[in-house]
């Protein structure tokens, strides 16, 4: 990963997954960087895109964590909270 004036680029190999699963969230224009073939290398982002990304690389990373957590139901949840102050 290199940064050049407000942009990044990404190797393709690691962007791909998360340019093609949030696509619709990137504010511009994906652009791609070739090799002499013509085969795609890198992407280049926005900085802010990037980041967006990333945070969200982030947070499927915790849920894949917590995926074996015991879960309780919303309702039970809410009434915890209350019942403990935390929720008004």
């Amino acid at each position: 990963m290199s940064r050049r004036d407000g942009l990044c680029l990404l190797p393709l190999r690691i962007a791909s997954v998360s340019v093609s699963a949030n696509l619709h969230s990137v504010g511009d224009p994906v652009k791609y960087i070739t090799d002499d073939h013509g085969e795609r290398t890198a992407v280049v982002l926005p900085i802010a895109d990037y980041a967006k990304l990333l945070e969200d690389l982030e947070d499927l990373a915790v849920v894949a964590e917590r995926r074996e957590e015991p879960t309780i139901p919303h309702e039970q949840f809410v009434s915890e909270l209350k019942r403990d102050g935390d929720c008004h």
